[in-house]
């Protein structure tokens, strides 16, 4: 299954409060999509400092030229390959992880990530 497959499963089987399709019409207007046979990564710039809700909500926009963190919305497929295509480099990454069935926000640094990956 290819990375993007992976990832409209994960939808198919996990309904949000919108279909899977107008997310990545969204992301593609207003975020950043990547999509290639290795990986799919969809995501936006925002504020680590910011209330929870306006960083989950994938509707609401950052100014880039304020923005410290990068919210991965989804991520399928090789995840250092993911990060090289970042548009530019952020210190911060943040993750919505299920975690008990509650949504929990995370933040590393990239720093962090990138060692654990390996993407340089």
């Amino acid at each position: 299954m290819s990375p993007y497959e992976t990832i409209t499963q994960k939808y198919f089987d996990n309904p949000q409060e919108a279909p899977f399709g107008d997310y990545v019409e969204w992301f593609l207007r207003n975020g950043y999509l990547y999509s290639t046979p290795e990986y799919f990564v969809m995501g936006k710039n925002c504020r680590r400092n910011a209330p929870e809700e306006h960083i989950c909500d994938c509707t609401h926009v950052f100014d880039e030229n304020n923005s410290d963190c990068w919210y991965i919305f989804a991520m399928a497929g090789d995840m250092a390959k993911c990060f090289t295509a970042m548009p530019y480099p952020l210190p911060w990454l943040a993750f919505e992880r299920l975690i008990d069935n509650k949504r929990e926000l995370r933040f590393y640094q990239t720093s962090d990530i990138k060692r654990l990956t390996d993407f340089n």
